[in-house]
């Protein structure tokens, strides 16, 4: 039964509360609710304050600046100093560089000094060993065989001549392109020649010019001496030829296949030549 001065209930599943009581639990639930979110926020305002952030002051800022730039200031000196220093290290570099090269161009000089000399102490050996062979009979230079002295055109000069060039030069060492008029002044004169693997020779620039032509007449050999050529021996297979109709004139080529060594060729073409005088 309810009356005015009655408790008014409230019914929770199978059991009634009074409602002022369980207001009252309400509020004091709400109280600690807020008071607890009241000490959450402090703490994390608390750790907002601790942050780095909170230190930023223009002091602060100025101080770090100035650090900063004294920072700088070191690097640059630094990079400066590291220049300097490769600097001079490439003008080291470079003068070593050049040390080098004026050695390198010593060293040149030396070794060129060093093959003349060389060059000349074969000159004189071979000079020396020429008047030893030839028992003075013979010219430095000068080989002796029998009776005469010959000179081989190509010890003392690298570059070829013409039959006539060759001649002239003969004459001007007191002698005249070699006359080889017996089987047995052939024989001594072909051995004294390095021979050459036959096959392997140039037939341009090959050979030794002699004194034996026939300008006068074709087929008809001539010595210098105007002696006419009246052994036939010594000439290779298939010579002389006339080759195009312009080979006038002799040259031996000395080979591995024999005595038969003789050619005709024409008389324009660079060779060695052979140039003879009596003996002393």
């Amino acid at each position: 039964m309810g009356g005015e001065g009655s408790t008014r209930l409230v019914r929770v599943g199978s059991r009634s509360f009074p409602v002022y009581p369980l207001v009252i639990v309400c509020l004091v639930l709400l109280n600690v609710i807020l008071l607890l979110t009241a000490v959450v926020l402090g703490v994390n305002c608390g750790s907002m304050t601790d942050s780095p952030q909170s230190y930023l002051t223009p002091q602060v800022l100025t101080t770090e600046a100035e650090q900063l730039q004294i920072v700088m200031s070191e690097t640059a000196q630094d990079h400066g100093q590291a220049q300097q220093d490769f600097v001079k290290e490439h003008r080291s570099h470079q003068q070593l560089k050049l040390q080098l090269e004026s050695n390198k161009t010593y060293n040149d000089e030396l070794q060129k000094q060093l093959e003349l000399l060389l060059a000349e102490r074969a000159a004189l050996q071979s000079n020396t060993s020429d008047i030893v062979e030839s028992c003075g009979l013979c010219m430095p230079g000068w080989f002796l065989s029998n009776t005469s002295c010959y000179f081989h055109g190509k010890k003392q000069s690298i570059v070829g001549k013409n039959w006539t060039a060759s001649r002239e030069d003969c004459i001007s060492r007191g002698g005249d392109l070699a006359v080889i008029d017996t089987a047995e002044e052939h024989m001594l004169v072909f051995e004294h020649f390095p021979k050459v693997k036959w096959g392997t020779y140039l037939w341009e620039v090959g050979g030794v010019w002699i004194g034996l032509t026939d300008h006068q007449r074709e087929g008809t050999w001539i010595w210098i001496n105007n002696m006419t050529l009246n052994y036939t021996g010594f000439w290779m297979g298939g010579e002389p030829n006339n080759y195009r109709s312009a080979e006038h004139c002799a040259a031996i080529m000395a080979t591995d296949k024999g005595l038969q060594s003789w050619f005709d060729a024409s008389c324009e073409t660079q060779r060695e030549w052979l140039c003879e005088k009596k003996r002393s």
